[in-house]
């Protein structure tokens, strides 16, 4: 079974790295991505791991369960699986989505991710020009930590710029304080059966994950507040049908 087959069967995504490289043109990117980053939902877990063993990887390091109800962070936990020289880091999310995490990232710069038969890119009038915003969540809750400071560093060498709210001259859908919705045109989206045409909505792509929309906002102070502050919104609306 390939990658693209256990991504269908667990309603996983990929992201990361390995998804940040497959929206970037090749000649930007003088780095590789190493390892694997999959995305899986909680119930989905079981299933994920069942099909790893099956296919020769074995777990080299389980992380920490996290059960912090008051953590920003929805990763359940990470756990490192192995087969001779690849690695996969299985990323559980506490909540029946797997794209939680994803809204919580350090930045606007790894907002990427993609599925069995299409890629998405969250802030494409940024990433596509090797700038980001970072996002507010751990530092509004005080949970920004060293870890996190290194991933910027990390993209930085990466040739990204991370760059104050200001100097997007407000472009449409990356303000901090506007809400968000798979529903806004800011997405990209590339339906890989469709390349190079024109694909379909994000919105109908996301019912096979069983995702009715997501909302959000990235949060922090509001353009022209020395005050002002919005904290960072996040929320899943599944289909439960």
């Amino acid at each position: 079974m390939q990658l693209f087959d256990i991504l269908s069967a667990c309603d996983t995504v990929v992201s990361g790295s390995t998804a940040l490289r497959m929206l970037l043109p090749a000649n930007s990117c003088n780095w590789s991505s190493s390892d694997l980053d999959i995305y899986v939902p909680y119930n989905s877990q079981p299933q994920l791991y069942n099909l790893l063993c099956k296919h020769q990887y074995n777990i080299v390091h389980k992380g920490r369960t996290n059960h912090n109800d008051y953590s920003p962070s929805t990763i359940f936990t990470v756990t490192t699986f192995r087969n001779g020289q690849r690695h996969i880091d299985i990323i559980v999310s506490k909540t029946s989505s797997a794209l939680s995490p994803i809204f919580q990232f350090h930045s606007t710069a790894i907002m990427n991710f993609f599925m069995a038969d299409s890629l998405f890119c969250v802030y494409p009038s940024l990433t596509l020009h090797h700038c980001a915003l970072i996002n507010t969540a751990s530092l509004c809750s005080c949970t920004f930590t060293p870890s996190h400071m290194l991933a910027l560093f990390k993209y930085k060498s990466h040739g990204f710029h991370f760059i104050p709210c200001e100097e997007t001259l407000h472009a449409p859908f990356v303000c901090r304080s506007r809400v968000r919705s798979l529903n806004d045109n800011g997405w990209l989206s590339i339906d890989f059966a469709t390349i190079p045409h024109r694909s379909t909505l994000p919105v109908t792509m996301f019912y096979c994950l069983g995702i009715v929309d997501t909302v959000w906002t990235l949060g922090g102070h509001v353009c022209g507040s020395i005050s002002l502050c919005v904290p960072p919104i996040l929320h899943i609306i599944n289909d439960n049908s």
